[in-house]
């Protein structure tokens, strides 16, 4: 049976150290105005959670609420909890 470490105290960069997390998440964002979704997606071989490329049309908003926007700089984003 694994005992969780207590904190340290030590700060690192204004981490601290130690102890245990409730929940973590990660997120990779790739941004650029020669931006290609799809050559991203087959590169990192993993589907995006949001992408779109330079010139495209997409919801704007965490809603989705059928309001668009047609942007200049692609977008490729992942998010993993």
């Amino acid at each position: 049976m694994s005992v969780p470490r207590k904190p340290t105290g030590k700060t690192l960069q204004n981490i601290t150290l130690g102890g245990t997390f409730d929940e973590t998440a990660v997120t990779l964002e790739v941004y650029s105005k020669n931006l290609d979704r799809h050559e991203v997606t087959r590169l990192l071989e993993v589907q995006p959670t949001k992408a779109w490329n330079p010139g495209e049309s997409h919801f704007l908003g965490k809603c989705k609420s059928w309001q668009t926007k047609i942007v200049d700089l692609g977008k490729w984003w992942l998010r993993r909890k």
